[in-house]
């Protein structure tokens, strides 16, 4: 995937389907009910799109942006997502049309900010080879010592990859894997249990339980706008 790196400010929405931008090594996902907002001057990398059509939105530093220095996600409730639309149609339209509604939607966006639990990608090939396959499938229930040896490496070895190369062993990553997983799934509205099972959780109260000492909430408090 090329590196990009903008003089402006980027919001990467997907409209339809998924994609996955690598920020500063970091995989964030964009989709219907998440976008990502990139501060000017912070390298990403973009995959080839088959299945997804995403709108990279660049805005100047005259804009009335967030003043976010770091990659966030942002929440796309119903009415941002119409807002998104309305701007991107009036780019076609008068300059001044398009200004008011950029405008809009940049005013909108603080109130649906999220704060996604940091997730490095293992820069160990072996690591590398189960975070790839533990993103693609957040339920997967292998110990560390089952990939470890789908790897040709021992356990020790393994959990030292992930601990020297992201900061968080091997249970630590793979929590937060599943927990920015479930994201996508609640701005869905799919009930909590389903999610649980769904990225790996055997019981709804013990994923409920990472949320919270995560996010601070219940995931269904999550997703929530901030009340002006």
């Amino acid at each position: 995937m090329p590196t990009c790196r903008h003089d402006t400010h980027e919001l990467a929405w997907a409209s339809e389907g998924t994609a996955t931008l690598t920020i500063e090594g970091i995989p964030w996902v964009v989709s219907p009910e998440c976008a990502v907002w990139i501060p000017k001057g912070v390298p990403h990398k973009v995959p080839v799109l088959r299945k997804a059509i995403v709108f990279p939105l660049w805005f100047e530093d005259d804009a009335p942006a967030p003043d976010w220095e770091a990659t966030t996600a942002v929440w796309v409730s119903q009415e941002l997502r119409s807002q998104l639309m309305r701007y991107i149609q009036s780019r076609f339209g008068s300059g001044e049309t398009e200004s008011a509604e950029r405008d809009t939607l940049l005013g909108m966006l603080p109130s649906h900010a999220q704060h996604e639990p940091q997730l490095p990608t293992p820069s160990d090939p072996r690591a590398a080879f189960v975070a790839e396959r533990l993103l693609a499938d957040p339920s997967d229930a292998r110990s560390i010592e089952e990939w470890a040896k789908e790897v040709g490496t021992s356990s020790k070895t393994l959990q030292r990859a992930f601990t020297s190369t992201t900061g968080l062993n091997f249970v630590e990553w793979r929590m937060r894997a599943r927990l920015r997983a479930s994201l996508p799934l609640l701005a869905q509205g799919v009930p909590v249990s389903q999610i649980a099972e769904r990225v790996g959780y055997s019981s709804a109260p013990g994923f409920i339980t990472a949320f919270r000492r995560q996010f601070g909430h219940t995931p269904t408090a999550h997703g929530q706008p901030a009340e002006a």
